[in-house]
């Protein structure tokens, strides 16, 4: 009984740690603020929306089939390559970006799209397709492979057995991937202020979180915490209804 009583005081520590925070930073928060601030709250959101809707898509798209290569196919160098392809998951974003500052920036095609929005778009997608190439390899690697080899003695070429038989096993894998990578780009903010800086122009709620502390303003702050803490709780609920 007694060990049992330590687990549950371990795990209330953990939550107290997350939820003291939060519940200070709700008792500070202005609300008045929102009303007077709403023109630069609703330029932030729909920046963050738009951005993070276009890069989770263009990560669904390279990075659906390149983890399914990855999880069926073997050829020369692939342990190298899942390798690589890992390092931007567990380096700072700030680091990421950082890369990719180099490279733009010695790359005169590309100079042009640095402090834009479309440097918004590149940072994020440097962080989310990381991150959708390892979700999604998990869940092709737990779809069961003889599914592919019934296909295709049935006739199915191998992109027919992708199309057709494991991604809509996937589905769901691929929704909730989608999801939390949406939820991790919109949130993004390493990355994005080395190649897209800190200015109104790029100002999405995490620059704008960064812009009010910048003045010392809190409470501003906090109005565009408390948005990303409320997509973030949406997203895990989503996510949590699709099991």
């Amino acid at each position: 009984m007694r060990s049992q009583n330590l687990l549950y005081l371990s795990l209330a520590i953990v939550f107290l740690f997350y939820i003291l925070p939060l519940l200070f930073a709700f008792f500070k928060l202005d609300l008045g603020k929102i009303f007077v601030e709403m023109d630069a709250i609703t330029r932030a959101i729909f920046l963050s929306v738009t951005t993070a809707t276009f890069s989770t898509l263009i990560s669904l798209f390279i990075g659906v089939p390149s983890a399914y290569i990855l999880s069926r196919r073997d050829f020369p160098g692939k342990s190298v390559v899942e390798t690589f392809l890992d390092v931007p998951v567990v380096i700072p974003p700030v680091a990421l970006g950082t890369l990719f500052l180099v490279l733009f920036s010695e790359t005169q095609v590309f100079s042009g799209i640095l402090f834009t929005p479309y440097a918004i778009i590149v940072a994020q997608l440097a962080v989310v397709t990381a991150i959708i190439l390892r979700l999604m390899k998990t869940v092709f690697d737990q779809i069961d492979v003889s599914y592919d080899y019934v296909a295709r003695s049935l006739g199915y070429t191998p992109t027919e057995v992708f199309l057709k038989v494991d991604l809509p096993m996937a589905k769901n894998g691929i929704i909730s991937s989608a999801i939390l990578a949406w939820t991790r780009a919109a949130g993004e903010f390493g990355a994005t202020i080395v190649l897209a800086g800190a200015s109104k122009n790029v100002e999405t709620l995490p620059i704008s979180i960064y812009l009010k502390l910048s003045v010392a303003d809190i409470s501003g702050a906090l109005i565009s915490v408390f948005i990303l803490v409320g997509i973030g709780i949406a997203a895990i609920a989503a996510i949590k209804r699709l099991g």
